[in-house]
């Protein structure tokens, strides 16, 4: 308020201010400013104070005009506020506080942090006190100028900092990304603008040769690789002292190439790998030591001296032993040619040919020599399936020229398979060699297929969700599909039950015979009883010895029961450890008859209990063939092992066994095969009417209608006019008399016969037990037509046998053929030479006939 003149008592009193509490005005205590009614303000006021209490508001000071102002102890202050703010949180400027002394110096943003603060200095730079000094006074011992640049030395000094403005390219050192040492740069210095560092005026490193300094650059580097006119002729030169190449201990420096090759002419020393399209230069040895020798080519030397695998994309040298059955690949062998148009063989169906149960597959294998006269048609070279539709075991083809074997699981119309992604038109009316092995797993992977001896699959042919084959009562069939006949050749022939290794495949390519251990195999599991555990009963417990049907079981660490957690059906044997680890005290075992030198598989299926797996064991009778071995099965889900071994003896003992402490294990259906080839054919065994089958289990191929018809494949590569071929079996005779009636046979009675190119022998034992009105004189069937003899031999008898009745009234009983006719009479000859043909009236209705004929076909 500017006056009170002309004002009332009511309008001027709140513009008073008053001093409260005090009647005469400003004294020694600090009192607040009210107005006129007693309302008190933020400020109190004293002789010697000004204090404003109320932090929840501002207070303004205006900015000073050099003479008034905000005065701290009498003297103006004249920083600005920003200047102001260098010192916030400072609460003392000495003492033992100096900790909560500033933070840095700042002009609203920190830049330097704990800056030290000691005695009664507000702040020292470099042990300089700066109390008292101006902000340009201190900035000046910062050495730091307005909008300074730190990358230039008139700003920053620090020792061994290289500054921008020291470099004069910039630009290239920022852009280098590897290091430089300082001792290099004398190295730098003799290095001229856009130099030739393969130039010695350059680069003066000892041992370097310049390009300049070779005359024939371009030749001196192909010898890096050899000593070359473009074809390489050796390798692995060896290099001494200051020579440029030795050659067995000569220096060839200076020599000429005509010089150098007839040094190595002599033999080639290599200890890497020689490889090259041809080697046919004359040389007198190659020595390999125990390196590879790869070629694609011909070899052509003196000598050849191996250490190791000789790699000739699956082809065997002749004359290499122990590889290539020579004269088995030379000399002539009878083959079967299909006409495309109707001709098949075909198997029986036997539990030898049948692989899978539905549940899991088991290994087996075959292989065939096959010759295509158009390879894009197809071939089928065994189809174990039913004729006419698509229910089969497996299938062994060239699909349209491609390789091709595949699994078929009937019930889930599925099938596994490998191909070889290649259609074979380079063999086109060539003889090749095809082998598919099986490990039975399950998988494609299982599957392996070779040409030629060597493994070529490369794709895999399959499709839905596959578990297993099923065994069918579907006769297996060569060179047909269902309505599609194949037009070619095949021979030699195999299944084995087992999966081949690839050096077996190779040996079967080269000629090899079926070996020992390998004849003679079968499909017939010789656990006969029992093998499945199903009349285990009960419990054996600790301390007992005892037996199980079959098998003998110790308990005297744990307890051996019967449990209805099989694999299949209702009962395995189940191990329950209690204590211990002596696998003699927990187990079951029996012994089995096999034949010393053959392979056999123990298959098993076992479980554990998801810590624990069990032990088995293979004992010969004199000491373990497979000591205890872990089953590796330690899941709760049974899985099938097998091992394979070869008979040392004529026993094997099978033992399984609980082996932990503390553990539960399973085993069930156990089986013990004899493995190798379950069924075998060549040309030995080849017939107009019958493939003999050789490996012991009577799988004969019928040829065609097995009668020479026109299904039949002919029999082609027989000398002598089918001297060599081969047949063997067995037959159903019938006995008949020339004018009518017959004579009982039971149907268990067969006659067995071998037929070796003509000749035909025929043998056994036949019980007549009965008869129906027989007239006449015996006939007896034979298995082939007797050959056509001249007449003057009519009668007399091409045949020479046996015949015996019990009731001894017969005496001097000879069988003979009858020219053109598959039957044969029988004759009585008296000591006087007089022969009788042998009728109904010589014989009763029931009596023996023993026969032993050999006739001409």
């Amino acid at each position: 308020m500017a006056t009170l003149e002309g004002q009332t008592i009511a309008g001027s009193y709140k513009d008073l201010l008053q001093v409260s509490n005090s009647n005469s005005g400003v004294d020694g205590t600090l009192r607040s400013i009210e107005d006129g009614e007693g309302t008190a303000s933020v400020l109190k006021i004293s002789s010697s104070a000004v204090e404003i209490t109320d932090g929840a508001y501002d207070f303004d000071v205006a900015s000073h005009d050099g003479t008034n102002g905000l005065k701290l102890g009498g003297t103006l202050v004249t920083s600005s506020a920003t200047e102001l703010n260098l010192l916030n949180g400072i609460t003392t400027l000495s003492g033992s506080n100096t900790g909560d002394q500033a933070t840095g110096i700042s002009d609203g943003n920190v830049l330097v942090a704990n800056a030290a603060v000691a005695d009664n200095d507000f702040l020292k730079i470099d042990g300089t006190s700066v109390e008292g000094r101006t902000v340009a006074e201190v900035l000046s011992d910062l050495s730091v100028e307005s909008g300074a640049d730190v990358t230039d030395t008139t700003n920053v000094t620090a020792a061994g900092a290289l500054m921008d403005s020291e470099l004069a390219g910039i630009a290239a050192v920022k852009a280098t990304t590897g290091t430089f040492l300082t001792a290099d740069q004398t190295k730098l210095d003799a290095i001229e603008a856009s130099a030739d560092v393969t130039d010695t005026t350059n680069v003066t490193a000892a041992g370097a040769v310049m390009d300049s300094e070779v005359t024939n650059l371009a030749t001196v580097k192909a010898l890096a690789t050899g000593i070359s006119d473009g074809n390489f002729l050796t390798a692995n030169a060896a290099v001494a002292d200051n020579d440029f190449l030795r050659i067995d201990g000569t220096e060839v420096e200076g020599r000429t190439a005509a010089e150098v090759a007839a040094d190595i002419e002599g033999s080639i020393d290599a200890v890497g790998t020689l490889a090259s399209g041809a080697i046919s230069s004359g040389f007198g040895n190659i020595d390999i030591g125990s390196s590879t020798f790869d070629t694609t080519g011909a070899v052509t030397t003196g000598a050849l001296t191996v250490g190791d695998d000789i790699n000739s994309g699956g082809n065997y040298i002749v004359n290499e032993q122990g590889r290539q059955d020579h004269v088995a690949n030379t000399m002539p062998a009878p083959y079967y040619r299909f006409d495309g148009s109707n001709d098949f063989i075909e198997i029986a169906d036997s539990p030898h040919l049948s692989f899978g149960d539905g549940t899991s597959d088991s290994p087996f294998s075959m292989s065939a020599w096959i010759n295509v006269e158009d390879v894009s048609d197809g071939f089928f070279i065994i189809n174990k399936g039913i004729v006419g539709s698509s229910t089969h075991e497996y299938l062994f083809y060239l699909q349209t020229g491609k390789l091709t074997f595949y699994a078929y699981d009937q019930s889930a119309t599925a099938y596994i398979g490998r191909q070889y992604d290649n259609v074979l038109t380079s063999f086109d009316g060539s003889w090749i060699h095809v082998a598919a092995t099986y490990s039975g797993s399950g998988a494609n992977s299982g599957i392996k297929l070779y040409l030629n001896g060597v493994q070529v699959d490369d794709t895999d042919f399959s499709s839905g969700s596959y578990t297993a084959m099923e065994a069918d009562t579907a006769a297996a069939t060569l060179g047909r599909y269902d309505t599609s006949y194949d037009e070619g050749s095949m021979a030699d022939f195999k299944i084995h039950n087992l999966e081949l290794s690839a050096t077996e495949v190779k040996e079967l390519y080269s000629g090899a015979s079926v070996p020992f251990k390998y004849k003679g195999a079968n499909q017939t599991n010789l656990v006969s009883t029992n093998a499945d555990f199903e009349t285990f009963s009960g419990t054996q417990d600790n301390g007992v010895t005892d037996s199980f049907t079959d098998w003998t079981v110790q308990s005297t660490e744990g307890t051996t029961e019967a449990t209805a957690t099989a694999q299949t059906a209702s009962n395995a044997v189940k191990f329950i450890r209690t204590s211990g680890s002596d696998y003699s005290a927990l187990r079951v075992y029996r012994t089995i008859t096999v034949i010393a030198g053959k392979q056999y598989k123990l298959s098993f299926w076992t479980r554990g209990d998801a810590t624990y797996d069990g032990k088995y064991a293979v004992h010969d009778g004199a000491g373990y063939i497979l000591n205890y071995t872990s089953t590796g099965v330690t899941g709760t889900t049974y899985t099938q092992v097998n091992y394979e071994f070869t008979a040392t003896t004529t026993s094997a003992l099978i033992i399984f066994t609980g082996a932990q402490s503390n553990s539960t294990t399973y085993f069930d259906n156990a089986s013990l095969t004899q493995i190798g080839a379950v069924a075998e054919y060549d040309g030995s065994s080849a017939g107009s009417y019958q493939w003999g089958d050789k490996s012991g289990n009577e799988l004969h191929g019928t040829v065609g209608d097995g009668a020479g018809g026109a299904s039949a494949p002919t029999l082609e590569n027989t000398p002598y006019d089918s001297g060599t071929e081969y047949e063997e079996g067995t037959y159903e005779p019938t006995l008949t008399c020339s004018t009518s009636g017959s004579y009982t046979i039971p149907t268990t009675n067969t006659l067995a016969y071998t037929k070796v190119g003509r000749l035909v022998t025929v043998q056994g034992n036949l019980a007549i037990n009965g008869e129906t009105a027989p007239d006449g004189t015996l006939r007896l069937s034979l298995p082939f037509t007797s050959a056509e003899v001249d007449s003057a031999n009519a009668g007399k008898g091409i045949g020479l046998g046996t015949f015996r009745d019990y009731s001894g009234t017969l005496d001097n009983v000879f069988c003979h053929t009858i020219e053109g006719a598959a039957y044969c009479e029988f004759l009585s000859i008296a000591e006087s030479g007089t022969d009788t043909l042998i009728d109904m009236d010589d014989v009763d209705s029931i009596f023996q006939l023993y026969i032993g004929l050999s006739y001409v076909t």
